[in-house]
């Protein structure tokens, strides 16, 4: 199992937020009733920059390139390649990702 960290109170995260967690960029997102934590690294040209891109329900585009993602999974919907994904739980109210 990989190491747990409280990004803080599940109230107060936001329909997207990015936080550093062990020194890696992770997008918080909120949709679809449920929130999901990425890498905010595209596959494609290794740009930190997905937490600009749009969001269509479960599917993050890049605002580079276009390249786009499932939120869920991290597979490209566009080519070869992923995002990092991470398991998110709520414990006593705070929201918890695992590295």
């Amino acid at each position: 199992m990989g190491q747990k960290h409280i990004l803080g109170p599940v109230d107060a995260i936001k329909n997207r937020m990015v936080f550093c967690v062990d020194g890696h960029d992770v997008v918080i997102f909120r949709t679809a009733g449920e929130i999901y934590a990425v890498g905010n690294v595209c596959a494609h040209q290794h740009v930190s920059r997905l937490h600009e891109g749009e969001l269509d329900n479960i599917i993050i585009e890049c605002p580079m390139h276009g390249w786009k993602y499932d939120i869920r999974t991290g597979q490209s919907l566009t080519g070869d390649g992923r995002v990092a994904v991470y398991a998110v739980r709520i414990v006593d109210g705070n929201l918890v990702i695992e590295m």
